[in-house]
């Protein structure tokens, strides 16, 4: 098994020892002798060869972002710093406020869109590989300078801007409480990024403090007759 490893080693080293060598050669510049005609046409040739020789082995795409400077009418003024044009899968994003998401919740788009289901039942993540991270994103949106979601598949909460987390929104936030356990949702479950998460788990926590949402609270057994004197002196007068 060592002999064809080392064939197929030497063979991939001797390829790219001839690209290295061709690349060599287009990146010099030829021999122009003085006086000749054809020394502008030489050096344009050679400057041209290896500007595309640049772009060939360049690991940057020029394509990916447009700058675009804006510059005063007014002379003597400096000018303002270039602006990154959006491309065109980040849209932007609106923040609503919760009484309009509560309508939303009740209304019949909602029911036609989600039906009776929860709104991260039909989410599926995009993963590279064959197993889910244990992580999601760390959030969908970016809030500077406009906020606008930096991702082509958001996630559930993130996909649909009228769709606030509040606590007052109970009939969201319920969708996100195990109805087993009554603890919170993992995000490796319903597939929403870090930061929806860390406020999903907040606003519960403030609906369970005023008594939005309820919960089972687990019975514990105390032995009151510790903390009150009376209440033993009672119980031993009871067993005498």
């Amino acid at each position: 098994m060592a002999l064809p490893t080392r064939l197929f080693v030497r063979t991939i080293l001797g390829q790219k020892l001839t690209l290295l060598n061709s690349v060599r050669q287009r990146l010099t510049f030829p021999t122009v002798v003085s006086g000749s005609a054809n020394v502008g046409d030489a050096v344009r040739r050679a400057i041209q060869s290896r500007a595309f020789t640049m772009r060939l082995f360049s690991t940057t795409n020029g394509s990916s972002c447009e700058h675009r400077e804006t510059s005063s009418d007014t002379e003597g003024e400096d000018k303002k710093s270039p602006t990154i044009k959006l491309r065109s899968r980040n849209k932007p994003y609106t923040f609503h406020p919760v009484e309009v998401s509560i309508r939303y919740m009740e209304s019949p788009q909602y029911s036609e869109v989600y039906g009776n289901d929860p709104v991260w039942t039909n989410y599926r993540r995009n993963f590279k590989g064959q197993y889910a991270p244990p992580k999601t994103r760390r959030s969908c949106i970016i809030f500077a300078p406009d906020p606008y979601t930096n991702t082509g598949n958001p996630c559930p909460i993130c996909r649909d801007e009228y769709l606030v987390v509040h606590y007052e929104n109970t009939k969201l936030l319920k969708q996100f409480i195990s109805p087993y356990t009554g603890v919170v949702l993992e995000p490796k479950r319903t597939g929403v990024c870090r930061r929806v998460q860390f406020n999903l788990e907040l606003e519960i926590m403030k609906a369970y403090d005023l008594g939005l949402i309820e919960f089972d609270v687990p019975f514990r057994a105390f032995d009151y007759s510790r903390y009150y004197p009376q209440l033993k002196e009672g119980l031993e007068a009871q067993i005498i």
